[in-house]
């Protein structure tokens, strides 16, 4: 919890820094290039491509039960660290709105422990964004996506000679977040953007040998900065 308001607070000053930014970085761009970018208006209509980096975490809550014993018990596990992706997308203005749709990318790279380890390296999403123009380079913006994480469970070598059933892969859950970009020029736009990925399908392993059962339901935060190129 401390974390998410952490990043709501981040993405907060940074909504509040971002009409500053946005005119030093039009004017840094007008003595290098010899334009005035930030006097013509800003055209968010169109396509784009984008690569981000930033933070990740995932926690998650693991339930064990052992069938012919009538044992079960919970425990929480966490992990975090950097992430990659990239995102494509398309933009629709309309006076001052803008609305569209992105597709993202991302690499996690994270692994929770417990009974049976499980690895979360890739997600991918499918989100609708909606937002306001605050200055002609700034755009401010929410958005919703459904997103498919990848839940591997690990070492499951030790269950040789057992007989079991694993429900792992990509799992569905929805993830809201909120972002800042700014044109650079007319082209490059500069990302800042957290999100937050809700417990979803969870992923489930039985081993019928010996009775037991284990079940994770992780959610994700991160926080990014993206580069990307509207075409």
């Amino acid at each position: 919890m401390k974390l998410i308001v952490a990043t709501l607070a981040g993405l907060a000053l940074s909504t509040m820094a971002a009409p500053a930014f946005a005119q030093s970085t039009g004017s840094a761009f007008n003595d290098m290039w010899g334009a005035d970018y930030s006097a013509a208006p800003s055209n968010w209509t169109g396509s784009y491509i984008g690569i981000a980096a930033g933070y990740a975490g995932v926690s998650a809550s693991q339930s064990l039960n052992v069938a012919p014993f009538d044992f079960a018990a919970n425990s929480s596990h966490a992990d975090s660290g950097a992430m990659i992706g990239g995102y494509v997308g398309y933009n629709y203005q309309v006076d001052s709105y803008v609305i569209g749709a992105e597709g993202t990318f991302t690499y996690l790279g994270q692994r929770l422990g417990g009974a049976i380890p499980a690895d979360l390296d890739w997600q991918l999403g499918l989100a609708v964004r909606a937002g306001f123009v605050a200055q002609d380079n700034t755009l401010i913006y929410v958005r919703a996506a459904w997103a498919l994480t990848d839940i591997r469970f690990a070492n499951l070598g030790e269950l040789a000679g057992t007989a079991y059933t694993v429900k792992d892969g990509y799992r569905s859950a929805l993830q809201l977040g909120a972002g800042v970009d700014v044109k650079l020029d007319p082209n490059w736009i500069l990302r800042i953007e957290g999100n937050y990925t809700f417990e979803g399908g969870d992923a489930e392993i039985i081993d019928y040998t010996s009775g037991m059962s284990v079940k994770l339901d992780p959610s994700l935060y991160d926080v990014r900065a993206g580069l990307a190129y509207q075409f």
